[in-house]
């Protein structure tokens, strides 16, 4: 059954899963539930869900088509340290913004880390990097820290995908 859509225009929202482990089977993408009760909490009607591989080209697809059709882009995964990490880099990409090491992006992931006994290895520096013009949202769990960047008519906010940490 269709819901009756009222005269004003709801916010419409998509959800972006990244991770290849997400499209070869055995896990679930539990995180685009979860953002979908929360935004529905809000007033925001998701529409649409999109998974995606660990593919920036892929990436880079799936966020300019979510940004046609969605005033808010939710995407979770790809920020961690490891190479097939791509998220910051193909949302670069997308909206024509240079990635920069941010200060409060580093300082809260080495925070982290000394907390576990350790210093940023050469993959972890990458966390560091954010696009231009971005808002850092800082990580109290992780180290991988997120964020959000208005671009064309859409808020993208950007999630790790370690579900405690999203």
């Amino acid at each position: 059954m269709r819901r009756a859509r009222s005269s004003a225009q709801p916010f419409v929202a998509e959800t972006i899963a990244i991770g290849s482990e997400l499209l070869l089977g055995g896990r679930t993408d539990s995180n685009s539930l979860f953002v979908a009760d929360e935004l529905s909490k809000l007033g925001i009607e998701v529409r649409f869900k999109t998974v995606v591989g660990d593919d920036r080209a892929d990436i880079v697809t799936a966020l300019k088509t979510a940004a046609l059709r969605a005033r808010v882009v939710i995407l979770t995964g790809g920020l961690g340290p490891t190479v097939d990490d791509c998220t910051r880099e193909a949302i670069a990409q997308a909206a024509g913004r240079k990635l920069a090491k941010r200060k409060d992006a580093l300082e809260g992931m080495q925070a982290r880390l000394a907390q576990w006994g350790r210093l940023p290895n050469k993959g972890q520096m990458r966390q560091a990097l954010i696009p231009s013009g971005a808002t850092v949202v800082p990580n109290p769990v992780g180290s991988a820290p997120g964020f959000w960047l208005s671009w064309r008519r859409a808020l993208l906010i950007s999630l790790p995908g370690v579900p405690a940490e999203m």
